[in-house]
């Protein structure tokens, strides 16, 4: 080989990794834009829940004359578990059977 097949072969060589670097950075850009994307919607999500939550509950109080309801909201209330729920949705075992007695 003389020396200008290696100079050539060298400049193929520079040539094939600035193309791959230039391909990772634009891949990275793109995944910057993406990023940032996804944080603005989620925050808008978060600021639509937090009103979304704000409307039930004033309508709640508007039902219950100014009163927080008996039940409140699910995300008031973190302690409870959806077994919960399903009891209070259901009637209890002791109401549902008659008594014969």
């Amino acid at each position: 080989m003389n020396g200008m097949d290696e100079t050539t072969d060298q400049a193929r060589h520079r040539d094939e990794e600035n193309r791959a670097e230039f391909a990772t950075r634009k891949e990275e850009k793109s995944l910057e834009v993406e990023q940032h994307r996804l944080e603005h919607e989620l925050q808008d999500f978060d600021h639509a829940e937090a009103e979304a939550k704000s409307q039930i509950e004033a309508e709640w109080r508007t039902e219950h004359q100014g009163h927080d309801p008996v039940r409140p909201p699910a995300w008031r209330d973190e302690q409870r578990s959806p077994a919960d729920d399903q009891s209070a949705d259901t009637p209890s075992s002791s109401a549902a059977v008659g008594s014969d007695g």
